[in-house]
């Protein structure tokens, strides 16, 4: 398997050289040899094969073999992901990236255990832990991570989507009904909206229904906040023919 590494920006001929705490990982980390062939990527859909020709303690020159550019998708999918607790952070976005996501919208919602105190560094924290997983996935494009917004803000953030899916334990209508009934119509911008371990509150859903949004649910077993995002990701991708 090929591993992936991410650069600035991928030239279409010639040398490329990868410096840099990526260079650093490359090089001492998995001491990539010379003559390994890998992948690189400038995490905007842009990508290149290449074999490496020459190696130092802390970067990797490679000569490039082939590029190439990943089509963006014409259906763009956000999750509104409630703060997890810590320890399910990292969980939470790998599965969120391996799972397709376009964009993750981090919500301190009511029933949030975990709060950021800094809003800046904690978006950073997960912008670099989703670049980490996109590389562990070999995605070509790395999911962006939005500023953070409470409930109170959600009706603002959430003009832009053409289809919102909040997925709760008390809905009536399931997945497999709801996209099954909608998966034929002119949605380019669709939002899953994924509550704490607490649960989403009455007053949310009515700022999420507002907006338009649809209540659904995935199944009698319970998903954990952390695993609900990607099954949500999967059935939304197989209803509108993207897998």
């Amino acid at each position: 398997m090929r591993t992936l590494f991410m650069i600035d920006q991928v030239p279409e001929t010639g040398i490329a050289l990868i410096d840099g705490d990526e260079g650093h990982h490359a090089a001492t980390v998995l001491r990539i040899e010379v003559g390994e062939e890998i992948l690189i990527s400038d995490g905007r859909g842009n990508w290149g094969e290449a074999k490496v020709v020459e190696r130092s303690k802390k970067s990797i020159s490679c000569e490039i073999t082939k590029t190439g550019a990943l089509k963006e998708s014409e259906i763009r999918l956000t999750c509104i992901q409630a703060l997890p607790k810590s320890d399910r952070v990292r969980e939470t976005l790998e599965l969120l990236t391996e799972g397709g996501v376009d964009e993750i919208l981090p919500w301190a919602a009511n029933q949030s255990i975990a709060k950021w105190n800094d809003k800046l560094d904690g978006q950073r924290k997960w912008q670099s832990q989703v670049r980490e997983s996109s590389k562990q996935a070999r995605r070509f494009r790395i999911p962006e991570v939005t500023k953070i917004a409470t409930s109170n803000e959600m009706k603002e953030r959430c003009t832009q989507f053409d289809l919102i899916l909040i997925f709760h334990e008390s809905a009536k209508a399931t997945i497999t009904k709801v996209l099954a009934d909608i998966s034929d119509g002119e949605y380019k911008k669709i939002a899953i909206v994924i509550g704490p371990e607490g649960g989403i509150s009455a007053s949310e859903i009515e700022i999420f229904e507002s907006m338009g949004g649809k209540l659904v649910k995935m199944g009698v077993p319970v998903f954990r906040s952390a695993h609900a995002g990607v099954a949500a990701l999967a059935a939304i991708q197989t209803a509108f023919k993207m897998w």
